[in-house]
């Protein structure tokens, strides 16, 4: 889809209707977005002049890191096309998504490889433990939740400390949960941390980068699926994101049949600073 062609978000439609009123808000929206850009943008122009440059003179370790960092500029960056556009779907009412079996526990594992080099960047450790049994919806629409959750756990759990996914059962439900130990979010913030643009002040006063979207996706996708997010947090005794999926039907299943072919497509994620230390 082309840019003219894309829904504008609710920010830039509203400036639209009332410039004079809406015009500060676009400028301040423009203003962050560039910011993202910018920096995951300058890392992968100098890393790659780096390795045209010296390629021969380096060794393989150093040829490593710098393909690491290549990787997780590269995954910032397709992080933010991927949140405003999923925003841009959301408020147009073309978010579509799949119905088949959810297998939790592969969807868990394969968000964990694509955050893998930002959880090593920060040298946190993550596991997942348990067992589900599967869902009923969008599984890669599930796996887009549970990167949102995996970068956000690693954006505020702190250098070094581990990060936690859990399956499990509820009546009706499968679920996973996404625990980190960063300093949590105070109950008076967590009626409004799952709205779009919304920031914890912990996150404000991190620092660190982001639009306040992935949570509201997460939300909203989930639901989406007849499902539930549950959050359970405390000031400094971390956080833990709880997803619940409607359960698959033995009808269901024995009525499913796998896709005869799928066309490879880039998966959807979700911002995160991949430079920072936690």
């Amino acid at each position: 889809m082309s840019l003219a062609a894309m829904p504008l978000l609710p920010e830039l439609e509203a400036a639209h209707a009332e410039p004079d009123a809406g015009a500060e808000g676009v400028r301040d929206l423009l203003a962050v977005v560039l910011h993202e850009v910018r920096t995951p943008l300058a890392c992968l122009t100098a890393t790659a002049e780096v390795l045209a440059d010296s390629f021969e003179e380096l060794g393989p370790r150093d040829a490593r890191a710098m393909l690491r960092r290549l990787q997780r500029s590269a995954t910032w960056l397709q992080a933010l096309v991927d949140n405003l556009t999923a925003a841009a779907q959301l408020e147009a009412g073309q978010l579509h998504l799949g119905t088949g079996p959810v297998d939790l526990g592969e969807c868990a594992r394969t968000a964990l490889g694509l955050v893998g080099p930002l959880l090593e960047r920060a040298g946190q450790a993550a596991e997942v433990a348990g067992a589900a049994p599967l869902a009923w919806g969008d599984a890669r629409r599930v796996e887009q939740a549970l990167v949102n959750l995996l970068m956000n756990a690693s954006k505020y759990g702190g250098a070094g400390a581990p990060i936690r996914v859990e399956l499990g059962r509820l009546p009706g439900r499968a679920t996973v949960a996404v625990a980190d130990r960063g300093p949590g979010i105070p109950l008076g913030e967590q009626g409004r941390i799952f709205e779009r643009y919304a920031r914890g002040r912990a996150a404000v006063a991190s620092g660190a980068s982001g639009l306040g979207l992935g949570l509201h996706i997460v939300k909203t996708l989930v639901e989406r699926q007849g499902g539930e997010v549950a959050l359970e947090s405390a000031p400094g005794q971390g956080a833990t994101f709880t997803l619940a999926l409607p359960l698959a039907a033995p009808l269901e299943l024995s009525a499913y049949r796998e896709p005869a072919s799928r066309e490879i497509e880039c998966r959807d994620l979700t911002l995160s600073d991949p430079t920072a230390a936690g």
